[in-house]
């Protein structure tokens, strides 16, 4: 259902992905702040996965601590499979607001 926003214009219908997407771009004080995303892989190896786990953890707050990033919006995992179901891979997502 579409989100209707009133303004000085008229008014126009904002999907709910749209108004998600304005409210992050606003700061306190109506500061724009930008919201970008990053992409982690790691492969993942029997009887290997905590130290692999580890690894792309030290790596994610690697990236965090070396931009300077003060605010993370999301973090998100999906594994990747092989051609038999068993999990190959994982992929972790962050979106942050840039500094």
């Amino acid at each position: 259902m579409p989100v209707v926003r009133r303004g000085g214009h008229g008014d126009t219908a904002m999907s709910r992905r749209e108004k998600l997407s304005h409210d992050h771009a606003i700061k306190k004080g109506g500061e724009r702040a930008m919201v970008k995303v990053k992409t982690f892989t790691s492969e993942i190896k029997i009887f290997h996965t905590i130290q692999e786990l580890s690894q792309l953890d030290e790596q994610v707050n690697n990236f965090i601590s070396g931009e300077g990033i003060k605010q993370v919006v999301s973090v998100s995992d999906t594994c990747t499979t092989g051609d038999t179901g068993t999990t190959i891979g994982i992929i972790r997502t962050v979106a942050y607001e840039e500094s």
